[in-house]
């Protein structure tokens, strides 16, 4: 009887350590929202029982996630990370996705005073200060509240630039209607130059994405599956730069790279 009841409370735990929600913390035709989705779809597949909280905006995501009791993942990133004052750390931090520089395109010609897309999620102020190194004085900028919602303005003409992240400036690029003139990696990437500026080490997205109140196993199985085929061909559709697969290195470059978002 005694091993009945031992064997009743094993299958008890494991049965709730199966239950799992996730936040979806971006809108629809953004990348929060995508990879929150695959997230979904992969975790059942898995055999979780998934609880879906679609909040959308990104503070009150943070702020359920801070509040929440039960197993919970987000996808994140460190630009939300250092002015959510919900920094990456070993307590949280599941995985780093990828890595995804920042790219100004637009027309050919630079416009005087420009208006310029950007997501909220930015920093206005130091946007405004790249900009100006590049020489464009006066930008009127324009907040978006995601890239998906950038590229549509662009490409209907709302504004004359974005500030944008890789994937979706590369999707710009092929609607051939203007061109990216710098990106915010330190070197030459697709035959797009660097920023000039001052700073020596310019924002870039950290796509993470982080859990609470979660054990091993359900850490281990979101791992895995950013690596399954489907979030393979996305980065790959995407160009997005893949990452060492390292928890360790990992969570430390992200660590390292959060508070470049305040320069």
């Amino acid at each position: 009887m005694k091993k009945i009841l031992i064997f009743l409370m094993l299958l008890s735990t494991n049965l709730m350590a199966t239950e799992i929600t996730v936040i979806i913390s971006g809108k629809p035709g953004g990348s929060f929202f995508d990879r929150s989705q695959m997230y979904i779809e992969s975790l059942k597949i898995k055999g979780y029982d998934v609880k879906v909280d679609n909040i959308g905006n990104i503070s009150q995501s943070v702020h359920a996630f801070k509040k929440t009791s039960n197993p919970t993942i987000m996808v994140f990133s460190n630009n939300h990370a250092a002015v959510n004052n919900l920094p990456h750390n070993k307590e949280n931090f599941i995985l780093l996705e990828y890595v995804d520089p920042l790219f100004l395109c637009g027309s050919a010609d630079f416009v005087r005073d420009p208006k310029i897309a950007y997501s909220k999620s930015f920093p206005k102020k130091n946007l405004v200060q790249l900009l100006n190194d590049q020489g464009i004085s006066n930008p009127k900028m324009v907040p978006y509240k995601n890239s998906g919602a950038m590229l549509k303005a662009i490409l209907v003409g709302e504004v004359d630039f974005m500030i944008s992240t890789q994937s979706k400036s590369l999707q710009y690029l092929k609607y051939n209607k203007g061109i990216c003139h710098a990106q915010t990696s330190n070197k030459t990437f697709l035959n797009i130059p660097p920023f000039k500026t001052e700073h020596e080490v310019l924002p870039i997205l950290h796509a993470t994405v982080i859990g609470k109140n979660i054990n091993h196993q359900i850490k281990n199985d979101i791992r895995a599956i950013s690596q399954n085929k489907e979030f393979k061909e996305y980065r790959f559709k995407n160009k997005i730069n893949e990452v060492d697969n390292d928890y360790n290195s990992q969570l430390k470059h992200v660590q390292q790279h959060e508070n470049i978002w305040k320069f």
